[in-house]
């Protein structure tokens, strides 16, 4: 199968909550044609394959998972569509047998207390059996194919202990289970809601402006806010929305689509996509995110995508995929627990089996002396061969991790990336865009003699019309601001780091920096790269606040003059590196495509000390790669094209959602949604408080396991006990694991302009 031929397809699966019963899952689903690359979300109890629409249907797949005792609840695919099944609802029906297990149990004790013996052991092995009755058919399914889990297990236990005579703590056991079962669902349930879906930001409907019909005779004109009335809109569903609507945003409303505000003013809520508190200016011309809030005033607002294309869609989109990757802590724990659950089954089988017969071996003693007690000891580490505390401590820390970073304006494309951040010991970072404000303007123009500042700016103009590189909006805005009438040239080439190429009048033209002009062979290039140097010159002796990107113009016969563009460094950029080194990052690097001195003269405002300039995407590529070779870990932050490989290749690209490219976006692993630098150092710290939490849980998991299983060997410990401590440790691991929702590793940037 081919990624082209496949579609993703979901199924929520409510009794999937750890690596042991995915694995039965994937090995399950594998085995139909047709399906491949199955991956969990464990905190969603989601799973999500890939599926060929040509050799299997999203009913095989349900009855496969059906068969093997792990029912799905409403497959839906990618596309939205899917069927309805009857609900499995273990919470209920399990909650059920806990209330009458538990009244059982308390009425055996009372016999107990009557010295009713018999009838004590009839209700004792009754509440094992309506206690367990779930488990007990989850043991069976396991069983039919030829699998051991947690449930059989506990059957095992319990039927050991009623075999000894231990009825009573045979149902404490059972009962004690199915309580564990029944919080670590609440408990999950209450970190999904912490983690809600971005969806439900949307809103449902939305008001459009009616477009005149094409036989009304009225003439298209640009929809303005002044005398609109109900008449003149569309109440629509959201859905409906297309590129090119204009929508209607009263105060209070949350904004339907991408666009682009057309008429009115006010601010707008961004903090659900860009996690800035205060909220955001919007005029006419500003660009506004679907899902924000409207403030106090109306807007109109020109729909830029469609729902299911804009920013907050993509944002929910990939946080999904995020949710389902597996970060390197996970992975490791997973093969942890493939090695320590059968390890532990044949400690109890050595402790339970084995030592009581080679004791009666040595010491000569009759078997039935020593049986019971060992027995019962293997029996206790059956309950603590479970897992699950150590699995679930990774998913759900993790995560929380994604989900409070996408809260903050940060979307990180999975887990791994989540963890490689605050490991980072280097920096590389782009410099327009990405350390300066990205939005240059042209501050000086030097024409050469016999051509007039219209000419030249109509030359620049129409060689980058069809540009949206900031440098080619700069030249576009000098000619538009000027009078100049602009026709786009025919014939352009852009060469990546040095400019672009094409037809102007009939004759060769270019614009760019001095690498560009040694590249063609020009009749007149000797004296186009001999005016270069004489304006460069020039500008090399300027006062640093003045320092740009100096761009010729010229035809293939002769120089038409330079431009000059210049672009300030972020506010903030130079609190954000002094936050970075504070943080621990040694090496911050400046890598870019511009004059090499425009590059040093930016990297000592913000205080970089080592600063490229004049580089070729493969040269910022190989930059990087001889920093990696030096066991440094990379962050590499960017926002265009020429940053793309490097981007892709880093331990981890953050692009910045502010004019950033496409291919930017899709190479990066971390987007930041406000171009915002200090969101950098939130990232970092959140990062590094995830790790912490990680590894706190899983020593948590690890050490009550290990303490109950000394206690068991030695006879000190109980089935109940166990579970008490299993349940302990999973309730410990979820809890511990939402504390990275409290925001401690990023609040910070919520009050600062960084």
């Amino acid at each position: 199968m081919t990624a082209s031929t496949t579609t993703a397809v979901r199924f929520e699966i409510p009794a999937m909550d750890c690596a042991e019963e995915f694995r039965v899952i994937a090995q399950a689903v594998n085995e139909l044609p047709g399906v491949e690359n199955p991956r969990a979300d464990y905190l969603s109890r989601v799973l999500t394959v890939d599926l060929d629409a040509d050799h299997a249907t999203q009913d095989m797949v349900a009855d496969r998972l059906r068969d093997v005792g792990f029912p799905a609840i409403d497959p839906a695919s990618a596309n939205g569509s899917g069927s309805t099944a009857t609900a499995f609802n273990p919470l209920f029906s399990r909650k059920a047998a806990i209330i009458a297990g538990t009244v059982l149990l308390a009425l055996a004790f009372f016999a107990w207390l009557a010295s009713l013996s018999s009838l004590a052991w009839c209700l004792g092995v009754a509440s094992t059996l309506v206690s367990g009755w779930h488990v007990g058919l989850a043991a069976w399914k396991s069983a039919r194919f030829s699998r051991i889990d947690m449930n059989t297990l506990m059957v095992i236990a319990a039927s050991g202990a009623i075999a000894l005579g231990e009825y009573f703590e045979a149902a404490v056991a059972m009962l004690l289970f199915g309580v564990s079962i029944w919080l670590e669902s609440y408990s999950v349930g209450r970190a999904k809601k912490a983690v809600a879906s971005l969806v439900g930001l949307m809103p449902q409907r939305a008001r459009v402006i009616k477009k005149p019909s094409s036989d009304s005779g009225v003439q298209s004109r640009q929809p303005t806010l002044g005398g609109l009335v109900d008449e003149d809109m569309d109440d629509v569903d959201c859905l409906h929305v297309h590129k090119g609507d204009v929508i209607v945003v009263r105060p209070g409303e949350r904004i339907a689509a991408d666009g682009k505000v057309i008429d009115g003013s006010g601010s707008v809520d961004q903090s659900s996509i860009t996690g800035e508190s205060k909220p955001a200016a919007k005029t006419v011309g500003d660009g506004v995110f679907a899902g924000t809030l409207n403030g106090e005033a109306p807007l109109l607002v020109r729909a830029t995508s469609c729902a299911h294309d804009s920013t907050l869609a993509g944002v929910a989109k990939l946080v999904d995929q995020a949710r389902s990757s597996t970060s390197p802590t996970e992975r490791f724990v997973d093969r942890f627990a493939r090695i320590y659950t059968p390890s532990i089954i044949a400690l109890a089988c050595l402790i339970g089996v084995v030592a009581p017969i080679m004791i009666s071996l040595l010491w000569a003693q009759p078997l039935g002396v020593h049986f019971a007690t060992w027995f019962h000891r293997g029996l206790v580490l059956l309950v603590i061969a479970c897992p699950c505390a150590l699995v679930i401590s990774t998913p759900v820390t993790i995560v929380c991790g994604l989900h409070e970073a996408t809260r903050n304006g940060i979307l990180v494309k999975g887990g791994d990336f989540l963890e490689l951040a605050g490991q980072a010991d280097s920096m590389i970072v782009d410099k327009t865009g990405t350390i300066t404000e990205g939005r240059p303007t042209v501050s000086d123009v030097w024409c050469a003699s016999g051509v007039t500042k219209e000419e030249l700016l109509a030359c620049a103009a129409a060689l980058e019309m069809h540009s949206e590189h900031p440098l080619a909006v700069a030249i576009k805005s000098a000619a538009n601001a000027a009078g100049v009438e602009q026709v786009a040239a025919s014939e352009v080439t852009t060469i990546v780091g040095g400019g672009v190429v094409g037809k102007w009048n009939e004759q060769p033209a270019a614009i760019g920096n001095a690498s560009l002009f040694e590249n063609l062979a020009w009749t007149g290039c000797e004296d186009i790269k001999s005016y270069y140097a004489e304006v460069a010159e020039q500008t090399d002796g300027r006062s640093g606040t003045n320092a740009g990107s100096l761009l010729l113009v010229a035809t293939e016969s002769r120089p038409l003059g330079a431009l000059l563009v210049t672009d300030v460094p972020r506010e903030g950029a130079k609190a954000a590196v002094l936050e970075w080194r504070e943080l621990g990052i040694k090496s911050i690097q400046m890598l870019s495509g511009d004059q090499p001195s425009v590059v040093e003269q930016v990297a000592s405002q913000v205080g970089i000390d080592d600063a490229i300039g004049g580089l070729l995407p493969a040269e910022k590529f190989e930059s990087l790669r001889e920093m990696r070779a030096k066991g440094s870990r990379v962050i590499i932050i960017g926002d265009g094209v020429n940053d793309s490989p490097a981007l892709a290749a880093a331990d981890v690209g953050i692009a910045i959602e502010n004019n950033v490219s496409d291919l930017a976006l899709q190479s990066a692993d971390v987007v930041l949604l406000a171009p915002r630098l200090g969101k950098v150092s939130d990232l970092i710290r959140l990062s590094r408080r995830t790790h912490q939490i990680l590894w706190q849980n899983i020593a948590f998991a690890i050490g009550i396991k290990l303490f109950v299983l000394v206690l068991a060997a030695m006879g000190l410990a109980t089935m109940w006990m166990a579970i008490v401590a299993d349940v302990g440790a999973s309730l410990l691991v979820i809890f511990n694991g939402m504390r990275v929702l409290t925001n401690k590793a990023g609040s910070s940037s919520r009050n600062r302009i960084v």
